[in-house]
């Protein structure tokens, strides 16, 4: 756990410096919450087991000054028991004031989002973006590669920046002739060459 804990902080780091010198236009993650020049955190799937709250302590408690959410997770460890209030774009003013309070008591800034799912019509879009711009996240991560005009059309609107998220390439249950597995052509984002064409010509954001 702890291997895979700082595994996790390191990969964030490398993907949040990545993301700093894409745009300068976007406000850049302050000096304070970095650690040696890099910004260092954890995704708060890390502690998956606990709540958003406890994820933050958590990040504090190893040294981190950074973290990245992800939809779904239980605002505290009583609404974790209780399986309410998951934690999302969806959140109203109010939940959205409770957690920024409680970075703000950990000395820890929410930098990114992800992975979500960013719908295709502009209205579900939106609102992911504009809960971006309430808690003044760096990005959002998302698999939607189908999606490009519309998120490059808000990515350029918010200033907010968009990362692909990609797991390894993808195989079906049968096989070949040989008996290799036989690959799922229908997952494309395993491929770094495969999004960088996605990418290419859009808005470097």
């Amino acid at each position: 756990m702890k291997l895979h804990r700082s595994l996790l902080a390191l990969v964030t780091a490398a993907a949040l410096s990545a993301l700093s010198a894409l745009s300068a236009a976007a406000a850049p993650i302050p000096a304070d919450a970095k650690i040696n020049g890099f910004a260092v955190g954890c995704q708060a799937y890390t502690f998956n087991r606990f709540s958003l709250f406890e994820a933050i302590e958590k990040t504090a408690a190893a040294g981190g000054k950074v973290i990245e959410f992800y939809p779904g997770q239980s605002l505290t460890a009583e609404d974790k028991l209780a399986k309410k209030n998951p934690w999302n774009h969806d959140a109203s003013d109010e939940v959205i004031a409770r957690v920024k309070e409680k970075l703000a008591k950990h000395g820890v800034r929410a930098v990114n989002y992800g992975v979500v799912t960013i719908p295709k019509d502009e209205a579900g879009a939106r609102k992911i973006f504009e809960f971006a711009r309430k808690m003044s996240f760096q990005g959002v991560t998302t698999e939607s590669v189908d999606n490009l005009d519309l998120i490059e059309k808000l990515v350029k609107e918010y200033d907010i920046r968009v990362g692909i998220h990609q797991h390894a390439k993808r195989f079906k249950k049968e096989r070949d002739t040989q008996g290799n597995l036989v690959e799922d052509t229908t997952y494309k984002v395993w491929s770094p060459e495969y999004v960088r064409d996605q990418v290419a010509k859009r808005d470097r954001r």
